[in-house]
């Protein structure tokens, strides 16, 4: 329990000093860092995809990412689309190929999706253009997006149906296996904190 609450205040501590520090760069170095930041669940946890909302507010964002895109993809060694778009915003989805492949050939996955109208998707690339989609056609984001996020599908399934109590949440509500869920939302954590300190070390 010490250790828990130990990671939790240098984890914030840490996130605080990280992003005080990118007010100082340049809109490039910026986005990049913040990018980094909000995928490295992707990048290092083994999550299967991260989405990323860019809002032009301080800076303009969306311009800085229209400009350099293929950049940032090159630098995050992720792939991405972009699910929304609007002047001032682009919702982005960034994923491992392979990982996220492997997902898309769980039985239960395959299951779910058809539910959800994927069943004509055979590649990744018509998966991706559904998802696309899906968003284009929702003023929210659609439920089976958690499936995408590397949600456990029972939760996703749960979550849906509005089946059960959420009996935790973090990076999603959990509805079963609760402590499974507690240790990757760690592991997640985790690689978000090894961002901040590499960028630390390297200032």
């Amino acid at each position: 329990m010490l250790v828990k609450h130990w990671f939790a205040r240098n984890k914030r501590e840490a996130t605080i000093a990280y992003f005080n520090q990118m007010k100082h760069l340049d809109d490039f170095h910026y986005v990049l860092c913040l990018l980094q930041y909000y995928t490295a669940p992707t990048a290092f946890g083994n999550k299967t995809g991260t989405m990323v909302n860019l809002v032009s507010a301080d800076r303009d964002v969306s311009s800085c990412w229209n400009r350099y895109k293929w950049e940032f993809e090159k630098r995050l060694s992720l792939s991405f689309i972009e699910l929304k778009s609007s002047e001032e915003a682009v919702l982005l989805y960034f994923y491992n190929p392979i990982t996220l492949e492997k997902r898309l050939k769980q039985k239960k996955v395959i299951q779910f999706l058809e539910k959800m109208g994927y069943g004509a998707c055979k590649t990744l690339t018509e998966y991706m253009q559904h998802l696309q989609n899906r968003f284009a056609q929702s003023k929210n984001c659609p439920n089976e997006v958690g499936i995408f996020l590397g949600y456990p599908v029972t939760d996703v399934e749960a979550f849906h149906s509005q089946r059960g109590d959420c009996k935790c949440s973090g990076y999603w509500k959990c509805y079963n296996r609760v402590f499974l869920s507690k240790c990757k939302f760690i592991v997640y954590d985790l690689s978000k904190y090894v961002v901040t300190q590499k960028f630390r070390i390297s200032m």
